[in-house]
């Protein structure tokens, strides 16, 4: 019986490793094709439905779209850069109609693009925010709310150089959820020049003028 001769299989891993099913080892996860990444995990994409109920007005060749969707706090919005008739001019339109129901762009312009400006694109960015750039104007968008880059307070007014008197950063604290006593931002640099009246009801009250109470 002449020997059999045995064939070399090559399997690029260049995906995720699954264990359960050698077969499937491969370029797994390593391109989404009719899905999208989410907070939590992949969803599909179901297909193509009626993005707007009627037709646009006068900007009404769209030549860019994008749907951007974040959790803190929810929001659904989807963007479409598109020209006028002559396409001389450009805006960036929004529908915050959330898909797969239809609804009408919003009549008012999320943003016009400036003259000379090109076809625009978008893209996500860090923290839940987007970036729209046309070759003329780049732009950053957080939707609706937008967390804040930073929050910091002070017991003194910052100085020109930058530096300020006991600084402490709020940024984490603001840009979070929770609602325990270790997520509270304290405003206020006590009893200073700029205090009027300071009323602790423990005995300790100060006042730098003079200020009369009346009751009720």
């Amino acid at each position: 019986m002449p020997d059999t001769q045995k064939k070399h299989l090559e399997i690029p891993l260049t995906g995720k490793l699954m264990l359960s099913d050698p077969a499937t080892i491969g370029t797994n996860f390593q391109t989404l094709t009719n899905m999208r990444y989410t907070d939590a995990n992949i969803q599909s994409v179901a297909g193509n439905t009626k993005i707007n109920s009627t037709a646009l007005a006068t900007y009404l060749k769209v030549r860019n779209a994008h749907q951007y969707t974040k959790s803190q706090p929810s929001e659904n919005h989807l963007l479409a850069q598109a020209y006028n008739t002559g396409l001389t001019a450009s805006q960036v339109l929004e529908n915050t109609t959330a898909i797969p129901s239809a609804g009408d762009f919003s009549a008012t312009a999320l943003f016009t693009d400036s003259s000379g400006a090109g076809r625009g694109y978008f893209a996500p960015a860090p923290n839940g925010q987007m970036v729209y750039a046309n070759g003329v104007d780049t732009c950053i968008w957080g939707g609706n709310e937008m967390a804040p880059g930073a929050f910091l307070v002070s017991t003194a007014v910052v100085a020109d150089d930058g530096s300020a008197t006991n600084p402490r950063d709020y940024s984490q604290v603001m840009r979070n959820t929770k609602k325990d006593s270790e997520n509270v931002a304290l405003l206020g640099g006590g009893v200073d020049s700029y205090t009027k009246l300071m009323i602790h009801f423990d005995g300790t009250d100060a006042s730098t003028a003079d200020i009369t109470a009346t009751t009720g």
